[in-house]
């Protein structure tokens, strides 16, 4: 498994799935029992997709290897992609969301993004050279990387 998100409403959980068949499953949250799932390409042993999920869609990132790496938002059946953010090239590129913003994380060019949930338009753009896994609530936003956890001061452009 590459990555799992819950949607905000507690009722969707996406997993993500690497390996020789790399492919996105959304399940009840509740029971566990599959609802959709696509084999469309993820990332084949470049680690599989990462997801995001907001209400409605979710945000998958993967590797496509010299092409760098595609960020999508899917419709929550997993049947079409609702759009995309371009512009990043890196085979780095992570998703969160948090406190109604999504965040992308690219470790191979050192930044962090905030971004619209809704179209993935980048709000700001920090430099963290080593990249970073997310996890923000009410009461703050802290990233993790190889030096350890720290607490983020998100801009207020992150929130527009």
């Amino acid at each position: 498994m590459s990555s799992i998100a819950i949607d905000p409403t507690g009722r969707l959980l996406y997993a993500g799935f690497d390996g020789n068949r790399p492919s996105i499953a959304e399940l009840n949250a509740t029971t566990g029992a599959t609802l959709a799932e696509t084999s469309a390409y993820f990332g084949f042993d470049l680690g599989g997709p990462r997801l995001a999920a907001i209400v409605g869609n979710v945000w998958v990132a993967y590797a496509t290897g010299m092409d760098g790496t595609t960020v999508e938002l899917h419709a929550a059946n997993l049947t079409q992609a609702a759009g995309g953010v371009g512009g990043l090239h890196t085979n780095g590129i992570d998703v969160f969301r948090g406190n109604a913003i999504l965040w992308m994380s690219d470790g191979m060019a050192g930044e962090l993004f905030c971004a619209d949930q809704g179209t993935g338009a980048i709000r700001v753009s920090f430099n963290w050279p080593l990249g970073g896994l997310i996890a923000a609530d009410a009461a703050g936003t802290i990233v993790g990387d190889f030096n350890g956890v720290s607490f983020l001061r998100v801009d207020p452009r992150c929130y527009s």
